[in-house]
């Protein structure tokens, strides 16, 4: 009886003094500044490059392991591209004209998450890890110096299916109470894997391109566990 008594005294301790983690679920949304990183063979010219400004809404999960670090994921609809100019390759004949490469993603981003208490209210949260893109939808447009007429098409056939790269951000928590807060941040996306399939052409006429990502936006979370 007394074992028995003893053991459940020292469980009670266990379960009182073992770490508590935080759940916090959010909602995410804000604007992007999206751009391709490209390498085309030499004899075609890209002259300049735009950043495209877009949006991206989603939700998160975030696992706090104690007061400075913890675990973040989630998923977010995500549009990327840019358009180029310079002179480009149709069929066999070199032209000079914009093409705007316009890609919808859904991102699952795994992020190791660093908390930083300050003097005042709030925390500086810093994120990093690696992100996966699934593939929604490619499209192209051509426009050819000279000419009004813009011509779009599908170009799923020639897109990767996914993207893969790094990611991070770096953010302002304000606690609202003790269940609620947001989070001002701003992030940016580095895709490691060449979009654009196109693998069977010759060398000369091979192009790569790569998505590149700064987003700035407003995470609104709530404390919904400790366990």
């Amino acid at each position: 009886m007394r074992k028995i008594v003893l053991f459940a005294i020292l469980a009670a301790g266990m379960i009182h003094t073992a770490p508590a983690y935080d759940l916090l679920l959010s909602g995410k949304g804000g604007a992007s500044l999206a751009y391709l990183g490209y390498d085309f063979p030499d004899n075609l010219n890209v002259t300049g490059r735009d950043i495209s400004p877009y949006f991206y809404i989603g939700f998160g999960a975030d696992v706090n392991f104690n007061e400075y670090l913890g675990l973040r994921t989630g998923m977010t609809y995500e549009q990327k591209g840019s358009n180029l100019q310079g002179n480009f390759l149709v069929l066999v004949t070199l032209v000079n004209g914009d093409i705007t490469y316009s890609y919808r993603y859904l991102q699952f981003p795994l992020h190791a998450k660093v908390s930083i208490p300050l003097l005042i209210p709030g925390n500086v949260i810093i994120t990093a890890g690696p992100e996966l893109g699934v593939n929604l939808e490619a499209e192209r447009e051509t426009h050819f110096a000279g000419s009004s007429t813009i011509f779009k098409d599908d170009i799923d056939s020639l897109a990767e299916s996914v993207d893969f790269g790094i990611s991070g951000s770096v953010g302002y928590d304000f606690p609202i109470g003790k269940i609620f807060g947001m989070i001002l941040e701003c992030g940016y996306y580095y895709g490691f894997i060449d979009l654009y399939k196109d693998d069977d052409s010759p060398a000369d006429q091979r192009i790569e391109l790569y998505n590149r990502t700064v987003k700035i936006g407003l995470t609104l979370y709530a404390n919904v566990a400790s366990f």
